[in-house]
């Protein structure tokens, strides 16, 4: 998933999937919606399936993209 926000400070991107995460705009939480759980929690369903996830900076904005292990028989 890609956003057009206006990206995340890079010194905050280590911590992303932290919680609360006040790291998804420049300007921290205050410019933020929501009290920052989503992405924790995200990790947390997506560890669980023995899968990972990142964020990173994509001009104009933001892409997460999450990976999950192939089903085994």
């Amino acid at each position: 998933m890609a956003d057009c926000c206006e990206g995340i400070l890079e010194e905050n991107l280590p911590r992303l999937f932290d919680t609360p995460s006040a790291a998804v705009l420049p300007g921290g939480s205050e410019d933020c919606e929501g009290g920052g759980y989503g992405l924790a929690i995200a990790r947390g369903i997506v560890e669980a399936h023995r899968g990972t996830n990142s964020g990173f900076n994509q001009h104009p904005g933001c892409r997460f993209e999450v990976c999950l292990p192939l089903a085994s028989d």
